[in-house]
């Protein structure tokens, strides 16, 4: 099952819902899981690029959006 995690950071509400979901990136791919970030923010530059999409899939498994006041 691919997951797919929503994230945006900016100058305004921070960084603090992308760092939240690169480290749940990094447990689900370290732990067995096919895990993705989609963002049209600019991440981390330890990130590995193939984890990073541009683009929504066309299916995924599972969506977790970091949504703020959620």
């Amino acid at each position: 099952m691919e997951i797919i995690l929503l994230a945006e950071q900016d100058s305004f509400f921070g960084s603090g819902h992308m760092q939240r979901m690169c480290a749940l990136l990094d447990y689900l791919n370290s732990n067995g899981f096919s895990a993705r970030l989609f963002t049209h923010s600019s991440v981390p530059p330890q990130l590995p690029a193939e984890l990073i999409i541009r683009e929504l899939p066309k299916s995924a498994g599972l969506i977790v959006r970091d949504m703020r006041d959620s």
